[in-house]
């Protein structure tokens, strides 16, 4: 009768989770609630070793055992059923943060971060609630192993003193949110995309296209430039024109670099002055905004800016001033103790 029971269990379980499952994929397909596909990804972690188990306890209570044998079957059956919990509340959280990232990746990249590193601390948080519930129902003295583990667990700390370090500089970049998945980054002489943050390394993927892996300590102890979180660029134009451009001409200048800054759009003009009297050329100095962030707006921008003020210049008569270098030749004549010494410079004067 108990060999019946089991088998008629089994086939009934087994059963029930094909209908449910085969429901669940319907409805949640037809459903834009990503809920449904998370709840259905769980139940499909159903194992079947549990569902065999599930069945032999049905069975096992129509059967007289010895009381130690009856605890011993208790206990694996409980504990059968933690490792399936943990192996459904796994799925849950891995369902919610695949569910999150998409939906929220666009958008707001920090966050998706600081989510993936409390998803990884809400499964280590579930398994060592489990294993401690375990424990303790298999008659573990929980106190004494809790307080064992915490001596052994400083000498494990000293010994992987940069690994935490690492997982702590992590958790640190999920509550702080110095960069995200995406961002432009810069840090000494690298300079990359940011395209993964795990617990313990974060990838970059350079200008050169190689991968660059970094410790999540080494980012946060150095002093690290986010591109992406600029609103705006600032420009800081030097040029210099002749000294032979007339005075007149020179005055206008201000104004021809404020005209060619506002006959673009997205731009803020600042301020342009004559700033020196340089070795070779008289200098100006020009200031102004690009109002994007993006690099490729911002060199389009710059690029049409210079193209409009060589026009301008063109125009006007004004030449740009390169290095050059003016030599002065004098012709003179000497005596020294009454004798004519030739001139240096046989040139007129």
């Amino acid at each position: 009768m108990a060999l019946g029971v089991f088998v008629l269990t089994l086939a009934a379980l087994l059963l029930l989770k094909k209908i449910i499952l085969f429901r669940l994929k319907a409805w949640s397909s037809k459903s834009v609630n990503r809920w449904d596909d998370i709840f259905f990804q769980a139940l499909a972690r159903t194992q079947t070793w549990f569902l065999l188990l599930l069945s032999a306890t049905f069975a096992v209570g129509m059967l007289k055992l010895s009381p130690a044998a009856d605890r011993l079957f208790h206990n694996l059956a409980f504990s059968g059923f933690l490792l399936q919990t943990a192996f459904w509340g796994s799925a849950l959280i891995t369902g919610y943060l695949a569910y999150y990232r998409s939906a929220r990746l666009a958008s707001d990249a920090e966050s998706v971060t600081t989510v993936g590193v409390l998803g990884f601390l809400a499964k280590l948080g579930l398994f060592s609630v489990l294993l401690i519930i375990g424990l303790e129902n298999a008659g573990i003295n929980v106190t004494a192993l809790v307080a064992g583990l915490g001596i052994g667990g400083v000498a494990v700390a000293l010994a992987a003193q940069n690994v935490l370090g690492d997982l702590f500089a992590s958790l640190a970049i999920a509550l702080d949110r110095p960069f995200a998945i995406g961002d432009f980054v810069v840090l000494d002489s690298m300079r990359g995309t940011v395209e993964r943050i795990g617990m313990k390394t974060t990838h970059i993927r350079s200008l050169d296209g190689e991968l660059i892996v970094l410790p999540n300590s080494h980012l946060i102890n150095n002093r690290l430039r986010n591109f992406k979180r600029m609103r705006e660029r600032r420009v800081l134009l030097n040029l210099g024109v002749l000294y032979e451009t007339p005075l007149a001409l020179q005055n206008k200048i201000p104004d021809i670099l404020r005209a060619a800054v506002e006959g673009q759009n997205r731009t803020r003009f600042e301020r342009s002055h004559l700033s020196g009297l340089g070795e070779y050329a008289i200098q100006f100095e020009m200031v102004f905004y690009v109002l994007s962030p993006d690099y490729q707006v911002f060199m389009d921008l710059q690029q049409a800016i210079l193209f409009d003020i060589q026009g301008r210049f063109q125009r006007e008569g004004i030449r740009f001033a390169y290095p050059t270098r003016a030599l002065l030749l004098r012709h003179f004549d000497s005596r020294v103790s009454g004798k004519e010494v030739p001139s240096l410079f046989n040139m007129p004067p």
